[in-house]
């Protein structure tokens, strides 16, 4: 779970993992869901930063209303880094509106 707060568009809680990327890798999966209590939406920004360069691989607003998760399943593909190590951002902000929001991240996996 990634929670933070501060200001819009600023990453305010990450994950982030230095990896060798297979050779014939070709895709980057996970699955994410957020949660809200307050109305409010967060604000999911994936990143892969290989040789000095971030490249945004992903970038959504996720709102969720209530107690129960909606979860997503994305797929990004990241062919063109197989056997380079990079690393892999997970970024959460907060967005403005609202408090407390979560981005619920799981089954990360390259494949």
């Amino acid at each position: 779970e990634l929670d933070g707060t501060g200001s819009p568009s600023t990453p305010n809680s990450w994950i982030k993992r230095s990896i060798e990327i297979p050779e014939g890798a070709t895709q980057l999966k996970f699955q994410y869901s957020a949660h809200d209590v307050a109305g409010a939406n967060a604000a999911l920004k994936v990143r892969l930063v290989a040789g000095g360069t971030s490249t945004t691989l992903f970038s959504t607003n996720a709102s969720q209303s209530g107690d129960s998760y909606v979860w997503h399943t994305k797929k990004i593909d990241i062919s063109e880094w197989a056997g380079k190590t990079v690393v892999i951002w997970f970024e959460q902000n907060d967005n403005g509106p609202g408090q407390h929001e979560q981005i619920v991240l799981d089954n990360i996996e390259i494949t």
